[in-house]
């Protein structure tokens, strides 16, 4: 059988009709190439290749008259690919500027959430030193208690207050740049 063929080739009835004749018959019908072309051609197996292969061809045809059909619908659905790849890049540029500004607007935000937070420290830390030395002037703690309390909030006080006006100054001059 042929790859793909469902016709079987026999070999002993197509060779059954040359083992019949003789070496002169044989001779002159291998010199005779429309002859053996003919005895070929009357072989069932040859004409059962022949129908399938019409079958095939017949099948072949209708199958690409088909495809043909689809043609237009295939164009217009590749046009909306293109056209929804073309949108959907604008979309991403904007999605991407848009994330970026938020970003900037954001980290801007932190950024003064984070100055808020260090003035308030800084203020905070100036009232509780005013605090002790209140209730030094008071008499509610001695001399030692005092300077201990009283030094040490008004070093972290001068520090946070040192890093506040830092943060904010290169704030401006980051806004400023920006403009």
């Amino acid at each position: 059988m042929y790859p793909g063929s469902n016709v079987s080739f026999e070999h002993d009835s197509a060779l059954g009709f040359l083992t019949h004749l003789n070496s002169d018959e044989l001779k002159a019908l291998l010199n005779d190439d429309s002859k053996l072309e003919e005895i070929v051609k009357d072989q069932k197996q040859y004409r059962d290749l022949e129908k399938e292969k019409e079958l095939l061809l017949a099948s072949n045809q209708s199958l690409a008259e088909y495809n043909l059909t689809l043609q237009p619908k295939f164009e217009q659905s590749k046009q909306e690919l293109i056209d929804k790849t073309e949108i959907c890049g604008s979309l991403l540029k904007s999605f991407e500027s848009k994330a970026s500004i938020l970003a900037e607007k954001s980290g801007k935000a932190l950024l003064d959430a984070k100055l808020s937070s260090l003035q308030l420290a800084t203020s905070e830390l100036e009232e509780s030193s005013e605090v002790c030395a209140d209730s030094f002037l008071a008499g509610e703690c001695d001399l030692d208690e005092f300077l201990d309390k009283f030094l040490s909030r008004r070093k972290q006080m001068h520090l946070e207050k040192v890093k506040a006006d830092k943060m904010a100054e290169m704030l401006r001059q980051h806004q400023y740049g920006k403009q």
